[in-house]
C-alpha cells in the first residue's frame, strides 16, 4: 500500500516486511565500504554489502546484510547517516533497515563456557569472554560467516549458511526487492533450521529514519495502528496523543529516548506511518507477522520504531 502525496514537494515511500521461520538486515559512508544500488524507475535505493574487511558494519549484534544506506524518491532522501562519526566495529553502528535476532538471548550463550563460541544470526560466531549474562550492547569478538549475494537491477539478495556449533546451525536469506514502476520495497527473509538443536529466536527491524539528512524536529511524527493503553508523555520532548507520537522540541546531541509498548492487542504493530511534516515526506511500514511489542527509538537526526 502506498499513500499518495499531495504538493509538489510531497513523497512517500512504503515498505513490507516478510519473515518466514523454517524451524522445529550514504554521504559520511566509512572509506570505501561495498555498497549496491537498486533502481526501478521510481525510486534509486543503496544497500551496504556484508563484508569482513571493509563494511560499513562489522560488529556483534546486527544483522550484517541489506541494509539500506538511503532511498532516493522526486528528489527526496530517506534513511541515511544519523550519528555524526559512525565507527564499523561498534555495537550499534548501524542505518536505515537494521535487523538483529535474539537481542536478549543468542543461540548457544547459556551453554558456552568462557572462550567458546555461541551464534549470533546474520553475524556467525561470537566468543563469550566470561561467565557475565549476555547484554546486546556489549562488544564480543566476532568470528563472521561468509556470505553468497545474487543480484538484479531492482533485487539483491544475501544467504548466509553456519554448520552445526554445538549443535547449533542455520541458512539465513534475506531478499530485497523493488517494486515493477511503483514506491514499494520488500524485505523478505527465510530462516531454517540445517543444525540439530532447535531454535526459538525472536528478530526485529529497528529502522534508523532520516528523512532529507534532516533532524527529526520540527516536524517529526510517528503513526501507530493501536492506542497504548498508557497514554503519559514519552518525556518532555515527545507527546504521545492517542495513536501518535509527536516530536515537540529538539533532542540534545548526547541525549536519546525510547518508549516501549508492551501487550500489544491481537493484529496490533502491523502497520507504522513515519512523517516529516516540515519536508511533506513519510514512510509506510506494513509486517505480515505477529508482533510481540513496540519500541520507540529516537535520536537527533533520526527516529522510528523497533
Amino acid at each position: 500500500m502506498t499513500p499518495s502525496g499531495s504538493g509538489m514537494c510531497s513523497a512517500s515511500l512504503a515498505f513490507l516486511w516478510v519473515f518466514a521461520l523454517l524451524c522445529l538486515l550514504a554521504a559520511n559512508a566509512i572509506g570505501q565500504a561495498p555498497t549496491r544500488q537498486l533502481t526501478n524507475g521510481v525510486l534509486t535505493a543503496t544497500v551496504y554489502l556484508p563484508d569482513s574487511e571493509n563494511g560499513y558494519y562489522r560488529g556483534p549484534r546486527f544483522d550484517w546484510s541489506g541494509m539500506i544506506a538511503s532511498v532516493e524518491r522526486d528528489g527526496h532522501r530517506f534513511f541515511g547517516e544519523w550519528r555524526m562519526r559512525p565507527k564499523p566495529k561498534a555495537t550499534d553502528n548501524v542505518v536505515g533497515t537494521a535487523g538483529e535476532f535474539g537481542i536478549r538471548s543468542p543461540l548457544g550463550y547459556d551453554e558456552a563456557k568462557a572462550g567458546e563460541c555461541f551464534v549470533k544470526i546474520g553475524v556467525g560466531r561470537l566468543r563469550r569472554p566470561d561467565n557475565e549474562p549476555y547484554h546486546f550492547s556489549r562488544q564480543y569478538e566476532v568470528l563472521p560467516s561468509p556470505w553468497v549475494i545474487r543480484e538484479g537491477k531492482h533485487w539483491i539478495e544475501f544467504q548466509q549458511e553456519l554448520s552445526a556449533e554445538r549443535g547449533w546451525g542455520y541458512r539465513f536469506t534475506k531478499r530485497i526487492e523493488l517494486a515493477p514502476a511503483a514506491p514499494d520495497i520488500t524485505i523478505r527473509y527465510i530462516l531454517e533450521n540445517t543444525g540439530s538443536q532447535r531454535i526459538t529466536t525472536d528478530h526485529y527491524c529497528h529502522n534508523f529514519v532520516v528523512f532529507d539528512d534532516r533532524e527529526s524536529f520540527p516536524g517529526g511524527q510517528v503513526r501507530l495502528d493501536f492506542a497504548p493503553t498508557d497514554q503519559t508523555p514519552v518525556n518532555e520532548i515527545a507527546v504521545l496523543d492517542n495513536q501518535t507520537i509527536r516530536l515537540t522540541a529538539p533532542l540534545p546531541f548526547t541525549q536519546s529516548l525510547h518508549r516501549e509498548f508492551l501487550d500489544l492487542p491481537e493484529g496490533a504493530g502491523q502497520k507504522t506511518i513515519l512523517e516529516n511534516t516540515a519536508t511533506g515526506t513519510s514512510l509506510w511500514i506494513e509486517r505480515d507477522t505477529p508482533t510481540a511489542h513496540a519500541v520507540f527509538c529516537r535520536a537527533r537526526r533520526g527516529s522510528g520504531p523497533g
